[in-house]
């Protein structure tokens, strides 16, 4: 159930006259401001809406912008999808637990997808179910393997990662490199190509974690490692190179352990069993440089943006790059948003409260 409140922001839409036109919207660093233009949530953790708890090991949060405005918004409870009008108010509701049509076993994703249409990924059954912009049902197709990352163009093509052979359960400082293969799709779930053996990362605190992303005429795969993007084309021919502007950075003890309960932790409820986790991971020594960034994305205009991870710091700065490897004017955000999506003005992003509360969170930004 959602409510609306001046007290406690459980629904907070706040304008945006000139959508971040103003000098005041420039950090001293450079950076452009994104600022807070919609705030959705739940009531708290016994009845409210779940978006998810995020982290490397564990990404259920998901959203997705229709060119109205409308959000769609993905409710791993109650296994359904939620469409919000561009002012935050609940309009439709889709989907309930099952294997039937329309049903959904684990929301691992959803995505906006060629035109209006919405792409959600069953997880748990391996299966793609499309949606109109009104969140009805179009059809569906299975995936033919398990999937682990997943991205679309706005043509209806799907990239995917599937899910790497695993080396050993437990975290250590010597894990192996995984492997996967990264597959390209059809609208109606063919395939078109695949790039075998690419690097998946590795079982460690503080490990570089391979991202993959989609464009009309390119694929992008980024191993975090280096600030760097391996781009190819939709055939899996590789093109070239693409290199984000992000500053080497050495982590602290205070960092690493941060980064391990935000992200190893993060899904996992207060307890002893994330008491002796915590323990058990804190004993792997930290690396000597943290990876580049820990996610990326393209927008529709074809940048590429990168996110790196410091969760002790009180912001966090966007860096992007244009498909033709010129860096972009960074986008600063506060360092408690995980990103989901970025656009070409706006960034959706999910946050959890003190209180426990989910939150998706718009943001509005004009670049300089």
């Amino acid at each position: 159930m959602l409510r609306r409140s001046g007290i406690g922001a459980a629904l907070v839409a706040i304008a945006i006259a000139s959508a971040c036109s103003r000098n005041g919207d420039v950090g001293t660093n450079g950076a452009v401001i994104a600022k807070a233009a919609l705030d959705i949530s739940g009531e708290g953790p016994g009845d409210s809406v779940r978006f998810g708890k995020i982290g490397f090991m564990n990404r259920q949060a998901s959203v997705a912008v229709l060119p109205s405005g409308a959000l769609a918004v993905a409710d791993g409870r109650d296994k359904r999808i939620l469409l919000f009008d561009r002012t935050g108010k609940l309009i439709h509701s889709q989907g309930r637990a099952g294997d039937g049509p329309g049903e959904y076993r684990t929301i691992g994703w959803i995505g906006r997808c060629g035109g209006d249409s919405l792409y959600v990924l069953d997880v748990g059954a391996a299966r793609i179910t499309v949606l109109d912009s009104t969140a009805k049902l179009v059809r569906e197709f299975r995936m033919p393997v398990a999937t682990w990352k997943i991205g679309c163009n706005d043509a209806g093509e799907l990239i995917t990662m599937a899910s790497p052979v695993q080396a050993g359960y437990q975290p250590s400082a010597d894990a192996p490199l995984l492997r996967s293969t990264v597959l390209m799709f059809s609208p109606t779930g063919d395939t078109i190509a695949r790039i075998d053996s690419v690097p998946a990362g590795r079982n460690r605190p503080m490990a570089a974690i391979t991202e993959i992303a989609r464009t009309r005429d390119r694929v992008l795969i980024g191993t975090g490692d280096s600030a760097l993007i391996e781009t190819f084309s939709p055939s899996g021919s590789r093109l070239g190179v693409l290199r984000f502007s992000i500053p080497n950075r050495i982590p602290t003890q205070a960092e690493y352990d941060a980064w391990i309960d935000s992200v190893y932790l993060a899904p996992i409820p207060k307890g002893k069993q994330r008491d002796g986790l915590r323990k058990y991971v804190s004993g792997v020594p930290r690396p000597a440089r943290a990876p580049g960034y820990k996610q990326m994305f393209v927008d529709s205009l074809g940048n590429a943006w990168a996110v790196p991870f410091w969760p002790l710091d009180t912001l966090q700065y966007l860096y992007g790059v244009a498909p033709i490897g010129s860096a972009l004017q960074t986008i600063q955000l506060p360092s408690s948003v995980h990103v989901i999506e970025i656009g070409p003005d706006y960034i959706i992003g999910w946050r959890t409260d003190s209180d426990d509360v989910d939150h998706v969170m718009v943001y509005r930004f004009r670049r300089q």
